[in-house]
């Protein structure tokens, strides 16, 4: 019994002499974080109190916690997102009375790709301003490597804007914008090519065809037959476009056939351009003609007034057609609208649009430079055509004289025209457009009086423009005089 006792005594002696806090442990001595915020943990085991020694900073906390009477406890480190383009880092000191441990934490820099994204934009010759968002990832500057391209950082220091001086070249150039982290590696970058031409593909577009005109009381005619039409043209962008030099064409052939059963059409559709008869040109220097964001131009037959008989007052227009080539068939001029200029049409009269329909019109932009000679001189459509008899082929011929391809990177904006009844293959090709519009069903329906071809608005408030008229056109639609 006394053996015993003096044991445990001796016992109760040593644990006393131990210092507290000597059996301390740490799960780990080291902690990694990625690029992003993030928090991770220590655990402590230990049957004593511990503290906690490290230097405040300005990108991470530290905080600790003991859980009393279970032996052990835990610190915490929380470290906010990593923009810069370096990783850093941090350590803290866990101490009892007896032990210390050491651990250590680092912060990795935010990877760049290895494959940079590289965006595209192609800009008219206009000076022009957009903006480039800031990365959210990133400490990240954005460098142009052209003099004509400049970049600022915007005031609420959350993206660039991007400002491009007016290209007066006579070329089209090119520049790029980098945006690159603080040590110059490539995050991403936007390549700008800025052509010499005021005008682009989709920008400014043929937003409403009225040809029909309104059906007069006699029932029979319209006012269409004395010049009652239009075409309008609108911008479709958020900055003033300039419509100098562009040609309103007709297309060569029709997309209906004759309801007699006796038609030309051509053999093949071309798929690397539009045939046209017919182009009139927008006059001006390049920035005569401007059309601001929204606005639209008028392109009258004839600039009269039919108001009186329910048609348009078309004396306001921007420009109006004028044939004065034609003694037998006299033109009306109204000298308050300018004429646009002729370069070629079909009809040895006074120009006129297809009142059931049929005919099909392109907005085309021809290269600075280029005069209607030198157009027909080198664009002359070559091939062969059929004549169908009662819907029996009859015979075949070269396309005639007077037909010409333009390249479809030419072309601005087309739209097919036709109706449902003796519909054929569209005038231009499904690269131009994928479908086509109209007003009525049928041949000569009497319901396309009183009616235009509009295009829609998207939801985001501009004009529909997927290059297919079937959904990008308002059929039989009331037209834009009549609101």
């Amino acid at each position: 019994m006394k053996k015993t006792l003096f044991i445990f005594l001796v016992s109760l002696a040593a644990l006393a002499c131990q210092k507290e806090g000597a059996d301390m442990t740490v799960s780990r001595n080291d902690m990694s974080f990625d690029a992003a915020a993030g928090v991770q943990n220590v655990t402590v085991t230990t049957q004593g109190q511990f503290t906690v020694e490290y230097t405040e900073g300005d990108w991470y906390t530290i905080s600790y916690s003991i859980a009393k009477g279970m032996g052990y406890g835990s610190v915490t480190v929380q470290v906010e997102q990593n923009k810069s383009a370096s990783s850093r880092s941090g350590e803290f000191v866990i101490k009892t009375p007896a032990k210390e441990e050491h651990v250590t934490f680092v912060q990795s820099r935010p990877a760049v790709p290895s494959t940079p994204e590289v965006g595209y934009v192609t800009l008219n010759r206009l000076a022009h301003s957009f903006e480039i968002p800031m990365p959210a990832d990133y400490e990240a500057k954005a460098v142009s490597n052209a003099s004509w391209i400049k970049v600022e950082e915007t005031k609420a220091a959350d993206s660039w804007t991007v400002t491009l001086e007016p290209n007066t070249t006579g070329e089209a150039r090119e520049g790029e914008v980098v945006i690159a982290a603080m040590d110059d590696l490539t995050i991403s970058a936007v390549d700008i090519e800025q052509v010499a031409e005021s005008v682009l593909e989709g920008e400014l577009l043929i937003d409403e065809i009225y040809f029909a005109g309104v059906l007069l009381e006699d029932g029979k005619s319209s006012t269409a037959s004395d010049g009652d039409q239009y075409i309008m043209l609108t911008n479709n962008t958020a900055e003033t476009v300039y419509a100098d030099g562009l040609l309103i064409c007709t297309s060569s052939y029709m997309s209906n056939r004759s309801s007699t059963g006796s038609y030309w059409i051509p053999q093949e559709i071309p798929a690397e351009g539009i045939g046209i008869n017919t182009a009139y040109q927008i006059p001006g220097d390049g920035d005569d003609v401007p059309v601001l964001p929204g606005a639209s131009l008028i392109l009258a037959v004839k600039a009269q007034d039919f108001s009186a008989d329910g048609g348009a007052d078309l004396t306001k227009a921007a420009f109006e057609f004028y044939y004065s080539g034609s003694e037998s068939f006299p033109d009306v001029d109204n000298p308050d609208v300018p004429n646009l200029n002729l370069w070629f049409q079909a009809s040895f009269s006074y120009f006129f649009l297809h009142q059931r329909g049929y005919e099909s019109y392109a907005l085309v932009r021809v290269p600075d430079g280029m005069d209607a000679e030198n157009f027909m001189a080198d664009h002359a459509w070559t091939g062969k055509e059929d004549f169908y008899l009662f819907g029996e082929l009859y015979r075949t011929r070269d396309i005639r004289s007077g037909n010409y391809l333009v390249p479809n990177e030419w072309v601005i904006d087309g739209v097919n025209c036709g109706v449902e009844q003796f519909m054929g293959d569209l005038a231009f090709n499904a690269t131009v457009d994928a479908g086509y519009t109209g007003c009525g069903k049928v041949d000569s329906d009497p319901d396309r009086f009183g009616t235009s071809a509009r295009r829609q608005t998207t939801e985001v408030g501009i004009l529909a423009d997927t290059n297919n008229s079937t959904n990008d056109f308002l059929r039989s639609s009331k037209p834009s005089f009549m609101e």
